[in-house]
């Protein structure tokens, strides 16, 4: 039997045990660090610095370990070179498609804002010469009316930041050993120096019939209802309708961007 408790007690005796038993359970909870493949995390079973998906494999077919450098970077040993890409910049220096980016943009000259949704795609093809054109990367832009996206920052390509990071890519990612970086003349002609290539991304118009009240740019509580099922109008409208009609939308998106970027009929995927 417990012991007479303070009747000015916020918990109960047994409530009291219960809560120390939660406390004592959390703190046998520990922060694990595979000092192979760098995974961080609970539950890992780590052994000798290892995580048992480490240990289930043999060293020779490790897909993670610094021995082949696939791992990611610490933060304090990430390159320079990697650092302030542009969303454009990284794009262009992709071996690979792995998303579609549909971005609706308003605002002005001071401040743009954008509603961005990314699409998983599968991967279809593998890049055979880097750094793709602007035309060539999966980003649609769905701009609100009289929208002037020359100032847009994330539009912004310049074309020695993206040298130095392809140089490095190449240079230690084993996923690029294959790719030559292009002379300066080649670059020259695929990339300016420094300027804004929104003008050679695929670029829609919002109707102006569709703009929020007042002048303002439609937002997130602003989106097709639930019910919407036409997509070019869910897009007109700033967001995609992610609701009820989530598949078939996604579905739709896809189809359409495709079509926008004539995607269909891609080979089977190409490897370097």
């Amino acid at each position: 039997m417990d012991a007479e408790q303070d009747p000015e007690a916020a918990l109960s005796a047994r409530s009291e045990r219960v809560v120390r038993d939660f406390h004592r359970a959390l703190d046998e909870i520990q922060w694990e660090h595979c000092t192979a493949c760098r995974e961080k995390g609970f539950n890992l079973k780590v052994v000798n610095g290892e995580c048992k998906r480490c240990r289930d494999v043999e060293i020779g077919k490790r897909l993670w370990t610094d021995a082949n450098k696939t791992n990611p970077l610490p933060a304090d040993q990430y390159p320079e070179c990697l650092k302030g890409l542009t969303p454009v910049e990284e794009m262009l220096i992709s071996a690979v498609k792995v998303h579609m980016q549909v971005r609706y943009t308003s605002g002005g000259q001071r401040q743009y804002r954008d509603h961005i949704v990314n699409f998983h795609q599968n991967i279809t093809e593998v890049a055979t010469t880097l750094p793709r054109l602007p035309e060539d990367i999966d980003m649609v832009i769905i701009r609100a009316h009289g929208v002037d996206l020359s100032h847009h920052v994330d539009f912004l390509v310049r074309r020695e930041p993206v040298k130095r990071a392809l140089e490095y890519k190449i240079a230690n990612d084993p996923a690029y050993a294959g790719y030559a970086l292009p002379s300066d003349e080649e670059l020259a002609q695929m990339l300016p120096e420094y300027a804004n290539v929104a003008d050679r991304l695929t670029v829609l118009e919002a109707n102006p019939e569709n703009s929020a009240p007042g002048g303002l740019q439609p937002g997130p509580a602003q989106a097709a209802g639930e019910e919407a099922v036409d997509i070019e109008e869910a897009i007109h409208q700033g967001v995609l309708n992610l609701g009820a009609t989530q598949t078939d939308e996604v579905a739709e998106v896809r189809r359409q961007t495709d079509d926008i970027l004539n995607t269909n009929g891609r080979a089977a995927p190409r490897y370097v």
